[in-house]
């Protein structure tokens, strides 16, 4: 998706390098996007061509948001692919660590009859 800038003209993304979970979005920044959002549109609605600019604005908008739930939806799938790779994950360590553990005590068991053998002179 592209860093596309807000009606306002402010951008609508976080761009630090660094994840930030804290919303950048709280109630000032609403507050202030939608005063800034009503003025653009009242001074659009003052052209001849305003129902033409705001039926634009409306698809625009519509087309951003259908953009906003398919990357939504992918990012779930692959979150949620992640977390079954990351059991199968764990699963199959823990199998392989109870393979090697019985594999150890396998060949403790076999070097202690060698070793019976050996004291024995056999």
């Amino acid at each position: 998706m592209t860093n596309k800038k807000t009606t306002s003209g402010k951008g609508g993304s976080n761009n630090e390098s660094s994840p930030n979970i804290a919303p950048t979005w709280d109630f000032k920044r609403v507050q202030e996007e939608s005063q800034a959002l009503f003025d653009t549109y009242k001074s659009m609605l003052e052209k001849p061509e305003a129902k033409t600019l705001l039926l634009r604005e409306l698809c625009e908008q519509r087309a951003v948001m259908y953009q906003l739930i398919e990357a939504y939806s992918i990012n779930r799938e692959v979150s949620s692919g992640a977390s079954n790779n990351a059991s199968k994950a764990v699963k199959l360590y823990e199998e392989l660590l109870n393979l090697t553990r019985s594999q150890g005590k396998n060949f403790s068991k076999r070097i202690e009859k060698l070793e019976d053998y050996e004291s024995r002179g056999l």
